[in-house]
């Protein structure tokens, strides 16, 4: 038998093409996630652009005010004057 040969005919069977298109995804993806870092990975800094630009949207299409007061805790005098009550 013949590698091509072997290769073409599994080839021509739909789930093989499925589970080798599967493979090189998850392969793709987790070499994405994880180069060079987790945190400076393509994905990450994608999801984090994503991720910002969907806050300003909705700040800029949906402003509603907080539904309860927020509350620092631990917060020293002088950073408690640089916020407004």
């Amino acid at each position: 038998m013949d590698i091509p040969g072997t290769l073409s005919r599994w080839w021509a069977l739909r789930t093989s093409q499925n589970v080798m298109l599967l493979a090189v995804a998850i392969l793709l993806f987790s070499f994405l996630l994880r180069v060079p870092t987790a945190d400076q990975s393509v994905l990450g800094v994608l999801e984090r652009i994503s991720f910002d630009l969907q806050m300003k949207f909705l700040r800029a299409a949906l402003p509603r005010p907080a539904q309860v007061d927020p509350i620092l805790i631990g917060i020293d005098e002088s950073a408690e004057d640089a916020f407004d009550d």
